[in-house]
């Protein structure tokens, strides 16, 4: 069965974004002079991690805060204090926003384009696949691919700098993404809370789902995988390993009943470098495979004029 290997490009360029591009809205204000943010969730945030105060709908933005701590789940701690007059507002929908350099990430590329127009920049590209038979009617496909990160040479240590923040969250997203979400697939809506240890999971519709499916959970902030045991009604479904974190109403996440299977995926190596591209850039590369397990449903015979 032919998969498109584009569908595997895009499902890595959607985990990249995230990481790159984690934007979380402020859940309380913060005065000029302020040092802690309280937000919605401190997933994919840890020491050391750039970030902007934007208000989007003014297009106003607070750039090259520095994060000292995660201090728990909803509140960060800054290095420095805020300095715009009047702070930020929940009621002007303030978010924060990963940053590098006090820019933000506008490229992320499918393949390798001759001109990148803003910098930073990823491009994303499969090098080769390999098919091998593991079981009767059973491959591993194993999709090898590069990852480039590129930054704008400034003075040498500063953009050095930045090229390393850029790959540590690249390499971050990847390792915590095990099982690459790759289409097409299916979604279902959750429609209650659920809390960590939960095994009974209320759904708009069980009429997808049947047991032994494999499954991902998937909120904007994190993905967690199991599988359903049991079709209980209309609207519940049980699983055979409970979700390891809560999920409020205001952080609802999807099920996705996925038809590809990645049962094993990594950033195998990490190279560092200068390359030319128009002008000097700092840049990196990272080499990434990604095994699926893939069903064979061909058997016997074929003419091989077919």
């Amino acid at each position: 069965m032919n998969r498109p290997t584009i569908e595997l490009l895009e499902s890595v360029r959607r985990i990249i974004a995230r990481w790159v591009n984690t934007q979380t809205p402020l859940t309380a204000d913060v005065a000029q002079g302020g040092t802690t943010l309280s937000v919605q969730t401190t997933s994919r945030w840890e020491a050391g991690d750039e970030l902007a105060i934007i208000d989007w709908e003014r297009s106003i933005f607070e750039p090259k805060l520095i994060v000292s701590e995660v201090v728990d789940n909803t509140t960060l701690e800054l290095s420095t204090p805020i300095m715009v007059n009047n702070g930020w507002t929940v009621s002007q929908n303030a978010v924060i926003r990963k940053t590098f350099d006090g820019k933000i990430m506008e490229g992320i590329y499918i393949g390798d384009p001759a001109v990148i127009a803003h910098y930073p920049a990823i491009s994303i590209m499969e090098n080769t696949k390999s098919s091998n038979w593991e079981a009767i009617s059973l491959t591993k496909e194993d999709h090898k691919i590069q990852i480039s990160a590129f930054i704008k040479a400034s003075t040498n240590e500063a953009s050095y700098r930045q090229l390393l923040r850029l790959t540590d969250t690249i390499e971050r997203g990847l390792k915590n993404n095990f099982y690459p979400l790759v289409g097409p697939f299916d979604t279902i809506e959750v429609t209650a809370p659920i809390v960590a240890g939960d095994r009974f999971i209320k759904v708009a519709d069980t009429s997808l789902l049947e047991p032994s499916r494999h499954i991902l959970l998937d909120s904007l902030h994190r993905s967690e995988e199991s599988a359903v045991k049991c079709v209980v009604d209309a609207t519940t479904i049980e699983i055979h390993a409970p979700f390891s974190n809560s999920y409020p109403l205001i952080d609802l996440p999807t099920i996705i009943k996925m038809t590809r299977f990645f049962y094993n995926s990594w950033p195998s190596s990490i190279n560092y470098g200068l390359v030319h591209k128009g002008s000097l850039l700092h840049a990196s590369t990272i080499d990434y495979f990604a095994w699926e397990a893939e069903v064979q449903e061909d058997g016997g015979w074929i003419d091989p004029q077919m």
